[in-house]
């Protein structure tokens, strides 16, 4: 186990053990942490997420687990972090040195230096997971909005599977961020006092409701592109089921004229005759022509869209009524392509000039001479 340990300006300190087995870093930790190896080999044989509130015989409250954290690179793949922490101590057994290495660099490393206490320190550590978890929903939000374009574009038959590899995926999100919901609540649960009024209590805080707010709105969308799916498909369905009887009844006389002239008998009417295939013939596409209207009629071969499409156009060429103008100058109107415009003119100085002086014009001119 390599064991790193260091002391920050708020008095606490931060140790982190790094799973190594054999290395001779084991008896610095056991002297450090005599009272905590116990709890290190039960946490390194943990693999599920797991969060518990214990106190010492002194009295001191300790707040200790295991979170599964997503694997940098792998979306799917998780491993466990293991911690440990009272108000003076915060021990880390994190799955690699990814995590501690970036801690210390800033801003993060600013951060943990103006923390008061090993509590808020832990809560630091958690809005460092809340990075990462940022930057994996950003993805998903992009595969999310192509799904959506893709839907809108063109619904293939394969879509609802895509929809529902977003689904799980939101579930994987979901359940990498109830953990970290719960050791906010469990921390301020166990230190009370200690995070009531601190910053990073409270800014952790507005970044879980705003990461819970877009999980909630994501999966609405997704709720959205399913219930979309699913109605789209009926329709198709009825369509579907629509063109086959419309097939099935005008084909009928044609099956019907075969299944009875098939028939082994010697008698069958018109079989003699001459013009007796034409005759049946003209028979079997009278009926469907017949059977074809009868349909068109109720409307059931597609027309009925078409007449309502027709309807709502005719409808909207119907003319405007004419609106009195609030200025007292009389409204005209005229017809353009079917429909009617109202045209609003407004009075003028120099239009009432102009119109004064070609009144007068065309007087003077029918005046007669003395």
């Amino acid at each position: 186990m390599n064991y790193r340990h260091l002391r920050y300006p708020g008095g606490w300190e931060w140790h982190v053990l790094l799973p190594s087995p054999g290395s001779p870093d084991d008896a610095e930790m056991r002297k450090e942490l005599p009272e905590l190896f116990a709890w290190v080999e039960s946490a390194l044989e943990r693999q599920t997420n797991h969060i518990a509130i214990s106190e010492h015989v002194e009295g001191v409250t300790a707040l200790h687990g295991t979170l599964m954290m997503q694997v940098q690179g792998n979306r799917q793949e998780t491993a466990p972090l293991h911690f440990w922490s009272d108000r003076n101590r915060l021990v880390m057994i994190p799955p690699d040195a990814s995590l501690p290495a970036r801690l210390q660099l800033p801003p993060w490393q600013f951060k943990l230096e103006r923390c008061a206490n090993a509590p808020e320190a832990l809560l630091v550590v958690l809005q460092a997971l809340l990075d990462r978890f940022h930057e994996g929903l950003d993805r998903f939000e992009q595969r999310l909005s192509l799904l959506e374009t893709s839907m809108q574009s063109r619904n293939r038959a394969d879509l609802l599977d895509e929809i529902f590899e977003r689904r799980y995926e939101l579930l994987h999100w979901n359940h990498l961020f109830i953990p970290i919901r719960e050791i906010e609540g469990a921390a301020r649960e166990a230190f009370l006092a200690a995070l009531s009024d601190t910053e990073t209590a409270m800014r952790l805080q507005h970044r879980l409701v705003r990461i819970e707010a877009l999980l909630q709105h994501y999966s609405a969308e997704i709720d959205t592109l399913i219930s979309m799916d699913d109605a789209i498909a009926s329709f198709r369905g009825n369509d579907i089921m629509k063109t086959l009887t419309i097939f099935t009844a005008l084909f009928t006389p044609a099956t019907v004229a075969g299944a009875l002239w098939g028939m082994n008998f010697r008698r069958i009417p018109w079989s003699a005759e001459p013009a007796g295939f034409l005759l049946v013939c003209a028979v079997v596409t009278g009926f469907t022509l017949l059977i074809y209207l009868w349909l068109w009629r109720k409307g059931w071969t597609g027309d009925l869209l078409l007449s309502h499409k027709r309807q709502r156009n005719r409808s909207h060429r119907l003319p405007l009524p004419e609106l009195p103008d609030p200025s007292g100058t009389p409204v005209r109107s005229r017809r353009s392509r079917g429909q009617e415009r109202v045209i609003k003119e407004t009075p003028s100085p120099e239009r009432d000039g102009e119109d004064r002086q070609i009144r007068e014009s065309r007087a003077s001119r029918h005046r007669k001479p003395k």
